[in-house]
């Protein structure tokens, strides 16, 4: 093998690393979304074989089937939409400012009992309310040197 094929093949390889760590990275997003998407199953109590639904069952698989729950609903599309941790009171205002309506004496005491009880959803004391997803730490997948790696 001459020195030009080496360098050659050197940046096929590298070439190959790089579009395998963009998968990877696509493939770890997807799963987040994923694991997203099961949990808010989880908190709506969605129906998992929709394939042996038959009927006109099929139509109600994905309601709510638990009081509170479109609130909980409500709540993580304003945070996603934030990007950011908001407060009780941020939260109430924005949830009340689409047409959304927290019921009870005190709404913001009733949005947080409701957010706390979700895993989808988690506080701190000085940031807010923000999804549990945003704390998760993808877990990394190291793209190595075929070339390091190789025994000369």
């Amino acid at each position: 093998m001459s020195i030009q094929q080496a360098k050659a093949d050197l940046a096929q390889a590298r070439l190959e690393a790089e579009k395998f760590a963009a998968r990877a990275k696509e493939a770890l997003e997807r799963v987040q979304k994923l694991e997203n998407f099961l949990e808010m199953a989880r908190q709506y109590e969605i129906i998992e074989d929709v394939a042996s639904t038959k009927g006109a069952d099929r139509n109600n698989v994905l309601k709510p089937r638990r009081s509170g729950l479109t609130t909980l609903h409500v709540a993580v599309e304003v945070l996603r939409e934030a990007q950011g941790r908001l407060t009780t009171r941020q939260l109430l205002d924005r949830i009340e400012g689409q047409g959304h309506t927290v019921g009870g004496a005190n709404k913001a005491a009733n949005l947080a009992s409701i957010l706390s009880k979700s895993t989808v959803v988690n506080t701190n004391k000085t940031e807010g309310w923000g999804l549990s997803s945003w704390d998760a730490k993808p877990p990394q997948i190291p793209v190595e040197d075929p070339i390091e790696d190789f025994p000369f």
